[in-house]
């Protein structure tokens, strides 16, 4: 008697296409046969899970399977197996239980490396070999800068001296025009070294403006006091402006 495809993968018949392919994964991963080299039951056991997936997240075969049970063969919606080659049964791909695919079939699966991914160490017991250090980004760095006012204006560059990976380093860096006291810049890659090989940080640079003895900064304006004499108020006259470029008159 063929047994029902829901109680195989253990749902619901109202389970989820999601829920129906975690419960195939799992019970994939169990019943492999590379995970399972003296049980001779594990291969069949795999071929009706596997022949269980392939109908049930197949929504016409699905339909048909709901209607008509293990009849709905003969209607046309028999499950078709993909043949991988290899020491694995007829139907067994990897890409559907491990989302992408292993070379040259079942038959050389490093069972550890399976059980690794899957059960988050060695089959064996203890500290599984090999293992590299999980790359880790490296943390920002921050740092503080004064520049001339006729720099913030104009743009320009200037040089920070920071520490990290225990030593001292130079950085030049670019000053945009009319940059304001407390914005910061950002310098990808100058922060502290990464771990296990990847990047470093970033280094976080504020900003300040150091004061002008004649200009004041009004938003995106400059201001200044321009002495006079009485003679060229009432009468008018032409002046020297002293700007951050030079005189215009």
């Amino acid at each position: 008697m063929a047994k029902d495809y829901y109680e195989l993968l253990g749902v619901g018949r109202n389970a989820t296409k999601e829920e129906i392919q975690k419960a195939y994964r799992k019970l994939a991963r169990k019943y492999h046969p590379d995970l399972n080299p003296d049980d001779k039951s594990a291969q069949e056991k795999f071929k009706e899970i596997q022949n269980a997936h392939e109908v049930l997240t197949d929504p016409e075969k699905r339909k048909l399977y709901d209607q008509f049970g293990p009849d709905f063969e003969r209607m046309g919606g028999g499950a078709r197996y993909r043949h991988t080659g290899g020491g694995g049964p007829e139907g067994f791909s990897f890409e559907d239980i491990f989302g992408g695919r292993a070379g040259g079939g079942g038959a050389n699966v490093d069972v550890e490396e399976l059980f690794r991914q899957f059960a988050g160490g060695s089959p064996f017991g203890g500290a599984t070999r090999g293992r590299r250090s999980a790359a880790r980004r490296g943390s920002d760095l921050t740092a503080e800068l004064t520049i001339p006012f006729h720099t913030a204006v104009l743009g320009g560059e200037a040089s920070i001296v920071v520490h990290r990976g225990g030593k001292s380093e130079t950085i030049a860096v670019k000053i945009p025009p009319g940059i304001e006291s407390g914005k910061k810049l950002r310098l990808r890659g100058h922060g502290h070294p990464g771990a296990g090989g990847a990047p470093a940080g970033d280094l976080l640079v504020t900003v300040h403006v150091a004061p002008h003895p004649v200009f004041r900064r009004s938003g995106k304006n400059l201001e200044l006091k321009l002495p006079i004499t009485i003679k060229e108020a009432i009468l008018g006259a032409k002046v020297d402006v002293p700007t951050p470029g030079g005189i215009v008159t």
